[in-house]
This record gives structure tokens, C-alpha cells and sequence, in this order.
């Protein structure tokens, strides 16, 4: 280092000023590091259990959901396994004029599709994660298998109180 006669480093600025400066940087930049760290999943997963829901499917659609097969979302992450493909009829809610009520309506030809799916996820905050994407009773999944596409949305998730604990510790 380039030091003058009175302990200044440069001519600007003390030696000691210089060490206290890299020291608070260096605090600084680990407190930054272990607080980015410890917002990271847990190592431990738990298994889930989710179902998605596909409205309106036509009769062909369901030759093509298999269970056993794989399901990957977008960025090709796997999401789970199929377990169970269940085939409920398609039913709108129409107005009764002239009754003044509602009515539930089965469409034929059209089915609602629910596809089981078994994973193991990671608890990280509030979220179960399988790969980068939260699952969550609401949500929005679009995915494919090897004979399917599958776009619907979470309708149940079945998954261990006891274990989601003892993973999160």
C-alpha cells in the first residue's frame, strides 16, 4: 500500500479508518449473506398429495391421462406422479326466469377431470415448493405428461401436519 509519512493511505484517508472500513464491509456483506441463506427451503421434503381440476373435457381426453406417468410443468420440473384420474360430470349454473332461482346444469359430452397427483414437496415459508413453483389450493397449474397436456387449477392438497413440523425444524 501507498502510505505517506503520517499514516495516511493515498494522502487521503488513516490506516486505521482504512482496516475499520474493511471490517464493517465485511460484517456487512456476511450478515447479508447468512439472512439470504436462511430464507432458503429446508433440506427435508414431505410427501403431498394434490388434485387439479380440468373443466369441460371432451370423452377422448381421459384415454390420455395415465396414471403412473410423470407430470412436468413448464421449465420441466417434475411435479408428481398421476395416481388417480377421476371423471365427474360437467355441470353449469344457469337462472331460472321463471322460477327465480339457479340450477345446476349437466352438459353433455363435456366432463370435469380430476387428475391425483403424489410428489414430495419442500416447506419453504408458508409455501409448499415442488421444484420452484408453489402448490396451493386456487393455483393456477398448467403441465404435461407423456400423453397429456393438463391446465386447471388446485382444488385439494392432502399432506401431513406432523411432517410439514418436523421438516420445518
Amino acid at each position: 500500500m501507498a502510505e505517506n509519512k503520517k499514516g495516511k493511505l493515498f494522502g487521503v484517508i488513516n490506516i486505521l479508518d482504512f482496516l475499520i472500513i474493511l471490517i464493517l464491509v465485511a460484517v456487512v456483506a456476511c450478515a447479508g449473506f447468512f439472512f439470504w441463506w436462511s430464507k432458503r427451503a429446508p433440506e427435508g421434503t414431505v410427501p403431498l398429495t394434490y388434485v387439479v381440476e380440468v373443466t369441460a373435457c371432451e370423452e377422448p381426453y381421459f384415454d390420455y391421462l395415465v396414471e403412473g406417468e410423470t407430470v412436468k410443468n413448464g421449465r420441466n420440473e417434475e411435479m408428481g406422479t398421476i395416481t388417480k384420474v377421476e371423471k365427474l360430470p360437467y355441470t353449469i349454473v344457469n337462472t331460472n326466469q321463471e322460477e327465480g332461482v339457479f340450477q345446476q346444469q349437466e352438459i353433455a359430452d363435456k366432463w370435469n377431470a380430476h387428475v391425483t397427483i403424489q410428489t414430495k414437496a419442500a416447506l419453504e415459508g408458508p409455501d409448499l415448493m415442488v421444484g420452484e413453483e408453489s402448490v396451493k389450493v386456487g393455483k393456477s397449474v398448467t403441465m404435461r405428461s407423456a400423453s397429456a397436456a393438463i391446465s386447471g387449477f388446485v382444488i385439494q392438497m392432502d399432506f401431513s401436519d406432523d411432517l410439514v413440523k418436523e421438516a420445518a425444524q
